[in-house]
Formats: structure tokens, sequence, C-alpha cells
């Protein structure tokens, strides 16, 4: 009943919320994986808030762990409506952080939304070789790969650590300044956590100092010399957060309860290869896509679909090369867990071969009332 009288009021409340839901910070941190100890700096891409295209000086008020909010201090402006504030967090709170909580305050009191940080918990990377946080990663922010050497046959103990970079389809295909294999410079270097437990954190588009757009590259950890080494990996990167893109949703902000539209713009360049396409299906996922999370099809299908099935990917063409499907997502995944809360919901548009599709568009879900 909760969701079927959401269902209900969506509509009602349409026009009356669009305003406030445009209210969205985007926020990363260098290094994304960041420790709470260390000195980051958080990020803020204010372009989908009140304070677009005003000149400042912009106030970071945060607090740790949920507390009341307060004025930390003036952020500096990297880029139009691009803004950065450094600190180390356990020293700036005076305590132990689990969660760090802000907004951004202009002269004349218009604010963003609150929004949440946290620390990487380093025990992740205890189970896996390779950890690489945020996903999806971008090539226009942060991304850290956590290496666990404990877990390479090759590598284990071996100190120090470098990685090895290349793959980018676009020149240069390898990153400037790392050196030549097995006479690795500072740039490759990667940074010791504790243990056998290893960092490299960078920008793509910083580290191959381009600034034409990525799709992959690929990576290894070795020793000083190249005579020991992992296997190659591969990690895709998508496109940073950019309101001159337009959103793949409406509306842009909605929890795991709400009506969305799910929308394929195929004179849109990033969906231009599925122009021709007369029926678009989509192929999804919710949060990371891990065995605990939901897909709409059994077994994670992506050649065929099931002809009980099929309904849940088709969408609606709208005709000149707009394509749609709208549905409610906890329903539309068949969330099974009360406790479950959908926080991403990932996208392909595809025919229904899917010889033609889409790279994967992430859209984050807010949290549920």
């Amino acid at each position: 009943m909760k969701y079927l009288n959401k269902f209900i009021l969506f509509f009602i409340a349409l026009v009356f919320c669009i305003g406030t839901l445009q209210a969205q910070i985007h926020t990363w941190t260098g290094p994304a994986a960041f420790m709470e100890d260390e000195e980051i700096t958080i990020y803020f891409n204010v372009c989908a808030t009140p304070l677009a295209d005003k000149t400042g000086p912009m106030t970071l008020w945060s607090s740790a762990n949920g507390g009341a909010l307060e004025a930390s201090g003036e952020c500096d402006t990297v880029a139009e409506n691009i803004y950065k504030f450094t600190m180390t967090p356990s020293t700036f709170y005076g305590m132990a952080i689990d969660s760090i909580n802000g907004k951004l305050v202009d002269p004349e009191g218009a604010e963003t939304n609150v929004f949440t940080l946290v620390p990487f918990d380093f025990g992740l990377a205890v189970g896996a070789e390779y950890t690489v946080y945020p996903q999806p990663a971008s090539f226009g922010e942060n991304l850290s790969i956590v290496f666990n050497a404990a877990l390479s046959t090759e590598m284990q103990g071996v100190s120090p650590v470098y990685m090895w970079a290349w793959a980018n389809e676009y020149d240069p295909s390898e990153p400037p300044g790392q050196g030549s294999w097995g006479a690795y410079t500072d740039k490759a270097l990667c940074e010791q956590i504790e243990g056998d437990i290893w960092r490299k954190d960078f920008v793509p588009l910083e580290y191959w100092e381009t600034t034409t757009p990525m799709t992959e590259f690929g990576y290894l950890f070795a020793n000083s010399t190249g005579t020991l080494q992992t296997t190659d990996q591969l990690q895709p990167v998508l496109p940073p957060f950019n309101c001159d893109k337009p959103s793949i949703t409406f509306p842009r902000l909605f929890t795991q309860g709400d009506v969305v539209t799910i929308v394929c713009n195929t004179n849109m360049e990033e969906f231009e290869s599925l122009a021709g396409v007369d029926k678009v299906y989509i192929w999804s996922y919710t949060n990371n896509g891990d065995s605990t999370d939901y897909n709409p099809l059994p077994n994670w299908n992506w050649i065929v679909y099931p002809p009980d099935k099929v309904n849940n990917a088709k969408m609606e063409n709208k005709g000149n090369g707009i394509h749609e499907i709208t549905f409610i997502p906890w329903y539309y995944y068949s969330v099974d867990n009360p406790e479950y809360l959908i926080s991403k919901m990932t996208f392909v548009f595809r025919n229904r071969l899917g010889s033609i599709k889409s790279l994967e568009t992430p859209v984050d879900v807010l949290p549920a009332d």
C-alpha cells in the first residue's frame, strides 16, 4: 500500500516537486578510497543545485557522524560550478570518522542538498585481489585501485609495488611518464596502506595527460625490476557527472518506490548506434550487480529474452528516436528482501539479440523515505 500511494501521489505532486528535485550536489574525493586519518580533497559539482552559475564564495557546512552541521570554511574554486575543500577528517572533526555530512551555502543563503561521504573500508580488500573504487569509475574523477598482494602468487610480500598501465584506445595509448618496463618512475609507484595492501589513486584523464574521453584502460602490478607481475586487468570507465548531458530518467531524482521513466534518446551521441533500431530493449541490474543484487532477467541472460520476461525489457517506441519504459524500481526488480535498498540502477540499451548495444549507464537512486 505504501508504494501504491506513492504511485498515485507522484502524478499529483510532480509539478510542485521538479524544482526541489534538481537540487542535487555531486561529490567525489581524492583519494577516492580515503582513510579518516589522511589528507583528502573533497570536490563538489553544484551545476544541478541552486548554487549553479553563482560566483560565491561557497562555504562548506559539515559535521562528522551525523552531527549538527556547522560552518567549516570557505571552499576553493576549481572551475565553473566546481569547488573543493581539503581536510584530514579525523583531525578536522577531532574524532573517529564513520561519515562526513555536509552542504554548500552561498552568501545569500542558497544551499545544496546534504551529501554523505564515508571512509573506505579496506577490510573489503582482504578477500579480493583487486578492488576498484568507486564503481562505476569515471575517467574524469579520482578512482582508487586497491591491490591485495597477499592473494597474488607472484607479488605476495613484494615491496615496492608499481602499476603498469596501457590500453587507452586513443592516443596516447600508454600514460606518459610511467617509465619503461622494469624501470618505472615514481608516477607508477603505488602507496602501501598496510602489509600487502596497496593503493593506486589517480584521475585517468590526468594520468594519461589527455583531454580525450576514455572508455577503458588496462593495468597490472609489478615489482621494481619487472621480473614479477600480476595478470592483465581491464577497467571500464564512464564520463564524469555533467549537467549538460541529458538525464535518461524522468524525474531526474527518485527513490526505489517512485514511478520513473527510463528514456533512450537515439539522437544523443551516447546512443546513436541504436538510431536504426525499431525495437529497443534494456538490460539492467541494481547496485553493483553482485549475486545478492537484482536483475529482472533470469540467470543474467544477455543473448535471448525468454518470452515471459521480454516485457520487462522492451521499451515503447515513441517516434523520432525516443524509446521509453516506465516502472517502479522496487517492483520491476522483484525485490524480495524487505531490508534491501536500491541505491543505483545500471542500464544497457540494445537490440533484442544484443548485437547492437550502448555502454553501461548508471543512475543513482535516492534513499527511500
